[in-house]
Parts: structure tokens; sequence; C-alpha cells
């Protein structure tokens, strides 16, 4: 059962990747977001191609799940149907999501984000407040300026499983503190 704690979590969670903040979310936001990383980035035309198909996976495995434009409460509503039918496969499908996806922000293929990519990142998904961004980063405790990305992983799949309200949420406060 979903409780008042994860399904808040999972409010934040869409106003987050609700990157033109109109209450849904297409595929033109989507696309939007993945030219904004390429660009950022300064990827190939290969590697931007790689990004766009790899992106609109992870998207449609975790977000539109078959219904696009999607609004919050539809998105709530999915969340709630597959963490309380199988928390567990939620907890993987999670888990599979943003370990591609921060593979793909890991521009460099060390296994880690530095400073500059997750700055990139999040401009990518128009969370365009550096100071918020850097701080956000250093919340991390980066170890010689880079952040492993299991430990980013990690923290999503708390962020969007982790119905403990107890457990300190380095996502859902920063959140919260504006980014």
């Amino acid at each position: 059962m979903a409780n008042d704690y994860i399904i808040n979590k999972w409010k934040l969670w869409f106003r987050s990747i609700d990157i033109k903040r109109k209450g849904t979310i297409s595929r033109a936001d989507v696309k939007q977001e993945e030219d904004t990383l390429a660009t950022l980035s300064h990827l190939d035309d290969d590697r931007r191609k790689q990004l766009q198909v790899n992106l609109d996976k992870i998207w449609d495995d975790i977000v539109f799940r078959g219904k696009e434009p999607i609004n919050e409460q539809t998105f709530v509503a999915m969340n709630i149907q597959d963490y309380t039918t199988n928390k567990q496969k939620f907890v993987e499908e999670v888990r599979k999501a943003y370990t591609a996806f921060f593979n793909l922000v890991d521009v460099s293929g060390e296994g880690s984000v530095s400073e500059e990519e997750f700055v990139n990142m999040m401009k990518a998904c128009s969370h365009n407040n550096n100071a918020l961004n850097k701080k956000f980063f250093e919340d991390y405790n980066p170890v010689d300026g880079k952040i492993a990305c299991s430990v980013l992983v990690d923290s999503w799949v708390q962020f969007t499983s982790c119905d403990d309200s107890s457990k300190t949420d380095l996502i859902k406060e920063a959140i919260e503190g504006g980014i």
C-alpha cells in the first residue's frame, strides 16, 4: 500500500520532470530535454541519436507507460497501482531506468558524474539555478569532484520508492529546497 509520504514524493517527482511547468508531460518535452542535454554535453550526431533512443525508452518505461501526454494525477495513479501490485518490480524498473539515465549523463563513461555533467543534466531538465544545482551536487559529497553513478541511482530509487518518512531523502530535500 502506498502511504501519503510516498504519494507526495511522486507528486514532487512529476513536478521535477515537468520541464515546462505546465502540469502535463508530452513527447515534445522529452525532445526538448534530449536536445538540451545533447547540446550541453557536446555530443556528436551518433551519440546524440543514441541519447535520444535511450531517453525515449526510459521515459516510456517509467513515466508514460503507454499514456501520453500525461498529467500529475495519472502519473501518481500509475505509480500507486504499480507500487501496490508489486513493489519489488516497481523498484527494479526505477533502478533500471535511472541506471540507464545516469549512464547517459556520464558522458566520459567512467561510471561517475562530474559537476559539469550534473549541472548539464539539471539544466536539460529546466533546473537553471546554477547555485542550487552546484549545492545539490555538493550534497552528494563527491569524491575527487565526481559522484558515482551508483550513488545517484540509489538516491533516485530511494526517492521514488522509499515510503519511510524517518529516512533522510536527499532528492526530496533538494526539490523542496527549490531545485
